[in-house]
């Protein structure tokens, strides 16, 4: 598409394309040139933007795609908060992800949970992260975060057993490429063999690959 062709939402499906099929850095590339080429990216393209930061952990970028969406926008709604959440737990900024989680009263829908309980999982808060899903007030989002018990038991795996040791989980759930991907990040991080049992077999996480080579 030409220079000359190309308009906001022109823009916005190209970046919800990279999104889709992953490809993080062009999503972020695209949307600098956006900018560059005079468009003030909506609502769309800066959530686009945000889920590439949160898989890139591109902080300083996220941070201001926050402030253009707090300049341009009278209210944040829910799926822009999430996004935010997301971004944040996921760049390392739990306290942050905190903030905007805290101020959601009234909009957190399931996702939201997910996101913050996933967040607080991952760096190892398992009381912070049980209490947020204790807090879920409805089924769907129950089951929404019920998605992550195993995260929730490894964190709390991790708190209370010796330093050095294994961490073991027993669930009655085949285990998700993302539960999957998060323990061998955590037999890195933390220096700790874990060791799942899911309903179809074992899986070993030492050094952050899992003795079942990824296919199970």
């Amino acid at each position: 598409m030409e220079a000359g062709e190309r308009t906001a939402a022109s823009w916005s499906a190209l970046l919800a394309a990279y999104t889709k099929a992953g490809w993080w850095a062009d999503c972020l590339d695209s949307f600098a040139a956006m900018a560059r080429d005079g468009w003030r990216p909506d609502e769309s393209s800066m959530v686009s933007a945000l889920s590439a930061c949160a898989h890139l952990g591109a902080y300083d970028v996220g941070r201001s795609v926050h402030c253009a969406l707090l300049r341009n926008t009278v209210t944040l709604n829910t799926f822009m908060e999430t996004s935010l959440v997301d971004m944040y737990a996921k760049c390392g900024c739990i306290e942050k992800a905190t903030a905007v989680f805290d101020g959601m009263d009234g909009k957190k829908n399931e996702w939201t949970y997910s996101a913050m309980v996933s967040g607080l999982a991952l760096h190892g808060d398992g009381r912070k992260a049980l209490q947020v899903a204790l807090d879920a007030d409805d089924e769907e989002k129950r089951s929404a975060v019920a998605a992550h018990s195993q995260k929730l038991a490894m964190a709390f795996g991790l708190l209370s057993t010796p330093e050095g040791t294994p961490v073991r989980v027993v669930t009655n759930l085949r285990m998700s490429k993302e539960c999957h991907a998060y323990s061998a990040l955590i037999s890195e991080i933390f220096g700790r063999e874990v060791v799942v049992r899911d309903r179809k077999r074992f899986h070993r996480f030492r050094r952050g690959t899992c003795s079942c080579g990824n296919y199970w």
